[in-house]
C-alpha cells in the first residue's frame, strides 16, 4: 500500500521553524553561558550606576541650592521695625555668610551653585575690606567659568573694584577694558566709571574725560550718570 502524502500547513511550518530556532538558541546559550551572563550583568550594572549617579547628582544639587539660600538669607536686607527703611547686614552677619559660602564651595565646588558661591565669597571679602582674600577668590572664580557666562563680567567688575581699592589702578583699568570689549552693554557704565576714576589717579585726565563723556552720552539711564557728570566738571 502506498504511503499517504504528508502535507503541512503554513502555520505548522512556521511553528516547526520556531521550535528549531529556539532549540538552536538554547544550545548556543548553553555553549556561551558565561559571556552571555557577563554581558547581561554588565548591562544591569551600567543601568544601576547611571540611575545612582544621576540621583546622587540631583540630590547634591538640591542640597547645595538649599544651603545657598540659607547663606543668602543671612545677609538679606531686613526691614526696620519702626520705619520702612532696610537694615544693611552687619559685619558679623557678613562674616557668618562668608563662612557659609566657603563651606558650600568646599563641598559643591564642581556645581553651578558652588561657582556662584565663590563669586559671593569674593564680593563679601571685598565688602569686609579683606582685599587679599577677595582677589584670590575672584581670580579663582574667573578661571573656572567661561568667557561667555554673564557672571564673567560681574567677576571682572569686582576685580576692577578690588584693584582700585588696593591702588592697582592699571589693573583696574585692564579689567574694565575687558568688559568694554564685549558686545553687550551690561555693566559697561560701571566699567567706564571705575576706569575713569583709575585714570584720574594715574594723572590721565584726558582719558578720564573721554570715558566719563561716553558714560553720560551713551548711558542716559545709568544710575552713575549724575556722579559721572559731577566728576567731569572737576577735570
Amino acid at each position: 500500500m502506498a504511503k499517504d502524502d504528508v502535507k503541512f500547513t503554513r502555520k505548522e511550518l512556521k511553528e516547526d521553524e520556531l521550535v528549531t530556532f529556539s532549540a538552536k538558541a538554547i544550545k548556543w546559550l548553553e555553549e556561551h553561558r558565561k559571556p552571555v551572563l557577563s554581558g547581561i550583568i554588565g548591562v544591569f550594572i551600567v543601568i544601576i550606576l547611571y540611575y545612582s549617579i544621576t540621583g546622587y547628582i540631583k540630590y547634591r544639587a538640591e542640597k547645595a541650592s538649599n544651603e545657598y539660600i540659607q547663606a543668602t538669607e543671612i545677609i538679606a536686607p531686613k526691614q526696620k521695625e519702626t520705619t520702612t527703611d532696610l537694615d544693611i547686614p552687619t559685619k558679623d552677619e557678613m562674616q557668618n555668610a562668608l563662612k557659609k559660602f566657603e563651606e558650600i564651595y568646599n563641598k559643591y565646588g564642581f556645581t553651578g551653585v558652588g561657582k556662584i558661591s565663590l563669586l559671593r565669597m569674593a564680593q563679601l571679602s571685598y565688602e569686609l575690606k579683606d582685599y587679599d582674600k577677595g582677589l584670590k577668590y575672584v581670580n579663582e572664580f574667573l578661571s573656572k567659568i567661561g568667557l561667555d557666562d554673564p557672571l564673567y563680567k560681574s567677576g571682572l567688575l569686582l576685580l576692577a573694584n578690588i584693584n582700585f581699592s588696593t591702588a592697582d589702578y592699571t589693573g583696574a583699568i585692564n579689567a574694565c577694558e575687558q568688559i568694554l570689549k564685549t558686545g553687550s552693554d551690561f555693566l559697561k557704565d560701571e566699567a567706564l566709571f571705575i576706569s575713569a576714576k583709575a585714570s584720574i589717579k594715574l594723572n590721565k585726565n584726558e582719558e578720564a574725560k573721554n570715558k566719563l563723556k561716553e558714560l553720560t552720552d551713551k548711558y542716559q539711564t545709568s544710575h552713575l550718570k549724575n556722579d559721572a557728570s559731577e566728576l567731569l566738571k572737576t577735570l
